[in-house]
């Protein structure tokens, strides 16, 4: 399962279950590496009536099968655009295909917040997911994305500078691809942040999903020790997951 698939399945699972399954993500259990990125990454309008047109009528939010089902039109199109890591790895097909691939992503974004506004035991795992999109938006050379998360980098807000480092890093650890160099760069970069905010859900998830796509068992090794120190409920996932693994 390629990293985009792999951040949908925490929730496209045909919705009502899997909504009603708060928590952290559930990363992979397996020691395999993933070189590199393996098999590539994971409203409807309102016709008002004549009562409906009044502004003081509030338009009734969707359901969650609804906007699942939006995600999952989304998913199957961006699907048929990006079929091979090459199609991203390689800067020129990725010129090629960014105007097919960008929409359907921002289709999901926006669908994901949406989302998690009518299900708040989605808030974690919606947030997630948009790290995750965002970074892949970036990668694709979307403009206003790339702004954002610069603006957001910038912020002196620091969950929020930190949420638009974790997006630039992973931008980063896509585009590394197979080059152990620059993956290990990156890790130090993500290390020093780690370290520094050990309260940060989103760095801890930005730690985890790396981690599946090393080139290097001891790189791997790394991130998820670091990923285990911190103190977060994300954190706390993982270490029971990792000790569970563990056990003889």
């Amino acid at each position: 399962m390629h990293m985009f698939d792999r951040a949908l399945s925490l929730v496209a699972q045909a919705g009502r279950p899997e909504i009603k399954s708060p928590g952290a993500p559930r990363f992979n259990r397996s020691p395999a590496f993933r070189p590199g990125l393996s098999k590539f990454f994971f409203s409807a309008l309102l016709i008002p009536s004549a009562i409906a047109i009044a502004q003081t009528t509030a338009p009734t939010p969707r359901s969650p099968d609804v906007i699942q089902s939006e995600i999952d039109a989304a998913h199957k199109q961006f699907n048929q655009v990006v079929k091979d890591p090459s199609d991203v790895s390689d800067p020129i097909r990725r010129k090629a295909i960014a105007p097919q691939a960008i929409p359907p992503l921002k289709t999901m974004v926006a669908d994901f917040a949406e989302l998690a506004a009518v299900e708040p035991s989605m808030k974690r795992r919606a947030s997630q997911i948009e790290l995750q999109f965002n970074a892949y938006l970036s990668v694709l050379g979307d403009q206003p994305t790339i702004d954002q998360l610069q603006a957001q980098a910038n912020s002196k807000d620091i969950p929020q500078s930190i949420r638009g480092q974790s997006s630039q890093l992973l931008a980063r650890w896509v585009l590394a691809g197979k080059d152990e160099t620059v993956q290990t760069k990156i890790a130090d970069d993500v290390q020093t942040l780690d370290v520094a905010h050990p309260e940060s859900e989103d760095l801890t998830f930005l730690t985890m999903t790396i981690s599946q796509s090393t080139l290097s068992q001891p790189l791997q090794k790394r991130l998820v020790d670091l990923a285990r120190a911190m103190q977060n409920p994300v954190a706390y996932r993982v270490r029971k997951m990792t000790d569970a693994t563990t056990k003889p």
